[in-house]
């Protein structure tokens, strides 16, 4: 469902409509040109998003902790470096909707807490589209839910209602 969201899938009839800056997959590093450097694919994806890159840039350096790796090929980074950089980039640039996949499995503890953080501030300044398993982040991110079982979707505006119909599946 996120990639039909997304647009990086089609559905097999009928449309899709998307209104205002719509993210990518928070923390989705696959977009990534792994023989560009860190630093230019975040020089990339600011001029697509029409993003400040100078600040996008420093949000970044400071937030995913690469180092000197920021200005190497993508190619030598870890699949952990490449999550940091994705994240932080989802944390940079302001869009109105924010699209997340089983958030926050990035890193150490300490980095966890640090997306954590970051990403609570954002959902105060965006709308989410969430798709997880994990109940606390739900309880956590979410006001409303739409439960997919079967082909069919029931709406919640109560999370713990939501919460207990999914543990019945």
């Amino acid at each position: 469902m996120l990639r039909l969201i997304a647009g990086s899938e089609y559905p097999d009839n009928g449309d899709i409509l998307r209104e205002g800056k719509l993210s990518w997959p928070l923390g989705f590093s696959g977009g990534f040109s792994p023989n560009l450097t860190g630093e230019e694919n975040l020089r990339f994806i600011c001029r697509i998003y029409d993003a400040n890159i100078p600040y996008v840039s420093e949000y970044v350096k400071d937030f995913a902790e690469l180092g000197d790796f920021f200005y190497e090929p993508i190619r030598n980074y870890s699949n952990g470096m490449k999550s940091r950089l994705a994240f932080g980039l989802s944390m940079a640039i302001d869009f109105e909707v924010i699209l997340v996949d089983e958030i926050l499995g990035v890193g150490d503890s300490s980095f966890r807490k640090k997306c954590t953080e970051h990403f609570k501030k954002k959902s105060e300044e965006s709308s989410i589209i969430m798709v997880s398993h994990e109940m606390n982040t739900i309880r956590n991110f979410c006001e409303s839910i739409l439960l997919f079982d079967k082909g069919g979707i029931t709406v919640f505006d109560d999370v713990e209602e939501a919460i207990t119909a999914y543990g019945n599946l």
